[in-house]
């Protein structure tokens, strides 16, 4: 792959649908004489655990499995353990260019031994404190096996009120007692603590009278590569590279793996611990001027045989803060679906509350620079809010239309309540009755509260559904919607109460389903007076306000929709 074909690929990878043109000069290509040293040192680890139960063993004593362990261990730190200096040396030869980095664990042994428990000695179960091991105690229901009888209540005799005489109780034969049905008449019951048994399962053993003691020992080949290079021909910074690589500080262009290295050449001195062994192969890097676009040129470096982006010196910071620029003059919704359909864009937003860079491909490669990212990461927050804004929006002709669509059906809704229910009082649900009502409402729904709170909760929940109705007509709806419902449930019951006491309670002459005497058109005539007027076009104009901003939110939802940006929907909270 050449390198005009890798940055186009990185920009179809992390930029697209933006294209750009790109332009290739000065491409200059090096090999660097590579040799590479590696020091294996074998080290142990243990871990011990106490399990219940007996299970297998091999030893006779703690001291005994310690012993082992630390032999075991001693020996390897001297590198005398030939069986585990044999396991070392193959798995190294295995793969000697995999081995040159990391931890490999290679041997693990156990040694254990078995303990009877100190608690129970052994058997899994103690004797009953309760019973003291008999497995049976006295009976709490009588008195040496006999038991008061309920017949005649101990007297053994009894009246008859038919004859008015008394007789002798046939039940206890005249004794007042009987044989106890607890006991049977023996005086002794099971002991409840024991079930009788006399005794109780062990709980530190967990009834299995033994321990197991084990102790792992895990050896593991710990390896730590070292360089030396012939730098006559190479530049200067393919030293930071391999610093930067043995690191681990450039994982998506690991040294091992853009080295050509000349496997048959590894040695591997075993005569010592710890073991050395040496590679030796060619790095190849090559650079090159990279011009995006009209922009300034950058220079960019790569590593490997195979170009691997090593340093692109942030060679798309100019072209994205043009396009930056560009996306927040115009808001142009095309451009904004494009910008936020790049891949570098999405990754960014998505660690819009960390203060760092994205820890992947952008830092290591260098494409943007910290300032670029946080520049990417402003942008989507400001556009963001300029949706926001869009949601709070309220048209004029949604306004106007549903002003109208209110009132006709707020007078309608009078006239037909009017002329169908007869004695309630009109004048008493005016604006100024309402809020001269509000503290006496207030007083008496909270006197109701504590003196029939079941008459108060009943009430509530007759107005459940209404406020809910009313939600679902006039809220937007939005996310956090539990907190949204607690709120109009509250406002909205609050309104529909003070109504019902102000229209309703106050006229006891209240007759529902019965026609009034007025014609509708009659009751029509009545209501066409100004405060009446003014007060239903003030209702209706509040009510119309929250379903206009409705509807701003419904467009608003969609027209984010159509973005495909769920990063977007998430700081909207429409997700």
């Amino acid at each position: 792959m050449s390198i005009e074909k890798l940055v186009n690929t990185i920009f179809n990878e992390w930029l697209s649908p933006y294209k750009f043109s790109l332009v290739i000069r000065n491409e200059v290509q090096d090999v660097a004489q590579i040799d590479t040293e590696c020091s294996y040192t074998l080290e142990t680890s243990t871990q011990s655990c106490w399990q219940t139960g007996q299970r297998n063993y091999n030893c006779k004593s703690l001291s005994e499995c310690e012993s082992d362990i630390n032999y075991y261990r001693k020996e390897i730190s001297r590198g005398k353990h030939e069986r585990v200096n044999n396991l070392a040396i193959n798995r190294i030869n295995r793969a000697p260019i995999a081995s040159f980095n990391g931890i490999k664990v290679i041997d693990k042994i156990e040694r254990s031994y078995v303990k009877s428990c100190d608690n129970c000695g052994g058997n899994g179960d103690n004797r009953c404190d309760y019973c003291s091991g008999t497995g049976r105690v006295h009976c709490s229901s009588c008195t040496y096996g006999r038991s008061i009888c309920n017949g005649c209540g101990g007297t053994g005799r009894f009246f008859s009120v038919s004859d008015q005489k008394t007789y002798s109780c046939q039940t206890c034969a005249g004794s007042g007692r009987i044989s106890c049905w607890s006991c049977y008449g023996s005086s002794y019951v099971n002991c409840n603590s024991c079930g009788g048994n006399g005794k109780t399962p062990c709980s530190p053993c967990n009834q299995s009278g033994w321990f197991t003691y084990t102790v792992t020992a895990t050896c593991s080949v710990v390896s730590k590569q070292h360089i030396n290079w012939t730098a006559d021909n190479s530049p200067n910074w393919v030293v930071g590279y391999i610093e930067k690589a043995i690191d681990g500080k450039t994982p998506l262009a690991p040294f091992n793996d853009t080295v050509s290295w000349n496997v048959p050449s590894f040695e591997l001195d075993t005569t010592n611990i710890p073991f050395r062994g040496t590679l030796r192969g060619d790095l190849y890097s090559s650079s090159a001027g990279v011009t995006v676009d009209q922009f300034a040129e950058k220079h960019c470096q790569f590593v490997g045989i195979i170009p691997t982006a090593y340093n692109l010196n942030e060679i798309m910071d100019e072209p994205i803060t043009s396009l930056l620029s560009e996306v927040n003059q115009k808001k142009d919704l095309d451009d904004i679906k494009s910008l936020f359909s790049t891949r570098v864009a999405k990754h960014n937003f998505s660690e819009y509350r960390n203060t760092s860079r994205p820890n992947n491909f952008i830092e290591y490669a260098n494409l943007l620079s910290n300032a670029s990212c946080n520049a990417l990461k402003s942008c989507f927050i400001s556009l963001g809010g300029h949706f926001k804004s869009l949601r709070n929006y309220v048209k004029i002709s949604h306004l106007i239309r549903f002003t109208v669509m209110f009132l006709l059906l707020g007078v309608g809704l009078i006239g037909l309540t009017k002329t169908f229910v007869s004695g309630i009082y009109w004048q008493q649900v005016s604006l100024l009755e309402i809020i001269k009502a509000t503290p006496a409402v207030f007083q008496l729904s909270s006197s109701i509260l504590f003196k029939q709170p079941l008459l108060f909760f009943t009430v509530l929940y007759g107005l459940f559904i209404p406020s809910m109705l009313l939600m679902k007509l006039l809220s937007s709806m939005q996310r956090g919607s539990t907190i949204l419902m607690i709120k109009w449930f509250v406002i909205s019951s609050s309104i529909l109460i003070i109504l019902l006491y102000q229209g309703v309670s106050r006229a006891p002459q209240v007759s529902l389903l019965q026609w009034n005497n007025d014609h509708f058109f009659t009751v029509m005539e009545s209501l066409i007076k100004p405060n009446i007027v003014m007060e239903l076009l003030l209702v209706s104009f509040l009510a119309a306000l929250l379903r206009s901003r409705r509807e701003a939110y419904k467009l608003n939802k969609k027209l984010v929709s159509s973005m495909k940006s769920t990063e977007l929907k998430q700081l909207l909270e429409y997700d």
